[in-house]
């Protein structure tokens, strides 16, 4: 809803830049042997906020890919994350 709100059009190359970290996430996760089965923008966080920043940018830090609540391992490929904590987030902080 930040991306494509009323406020201020992100600028192109800040999106591109957030693809980025969303993408290699994801590949991440691929490497793993690991499918999220729930990609979408309100699983992505921005690791911090900066008061004053909307719409968020990339420079405001690292994107968080959350919600594994529906991953599954990969049958063919080991799934590499054994013993990782990857449950979904619950709550607030």
């Amino acid at each position: 809803e930040r991306v494509a709100g009323g406020q201020e059009r992100m600028p192109e190359r800040c999106a591109a830049a957030l693809m980025v970290q969303m993408l290699s996430a994801v590949q991440h996760l691929c490497l793993k042997g690991m499918v999220h089965r729930d990609l979408k923008p309100e699983n992505f966080l921005f690791l911090r906020r900066e008061s004053g920043a909307e719409p968020l940018t990339a420079a405001s830090g690292p994107v968080k890919l959350i919600d594994f609540g529906l991953s599954r391992c990969v049958s063919d490929v080991p799934c590499d994350l054994a013993g990782a904590r990857v449950t979904p987030k619950i709550g607030t902080t």
